[in-house]
């Protein structure tokens, strides 16, 4: 998902995931054109956030595999 920088208008790519209290998520963009360096959040589609291949929690197996050593 990329976001137009609102301070130069350069296509900028997510940086990190923001959770607030109430459950809704922002992305966290930062702009790295020719020192622009603008932080912005914008909201996040859910379903287009899946799709990206992003994995949550409830996507995980259950079990972990055991890893034994001989130390």
């Amino acid at each position: 998902m990329n976001a137009k920088c609102p301070k130069c208008g350069t296509l900028t790519d997510i940086d990190a995931y923001h959770t607030h209290p109430n459950g809704k998520r922002e992305g966290v963009y930062r702009c790295f054109s020719r020192g622009c360096w603008n932080t912005f959040m914008r909201p996040v589609n859910e379903d287009s956030r899946r799709d990206a291949g992003t994995e949550t929690f409830s996507h995980k197996p259950k079990t972990v595999p055991t890893i034994k050593t001989d130390c």
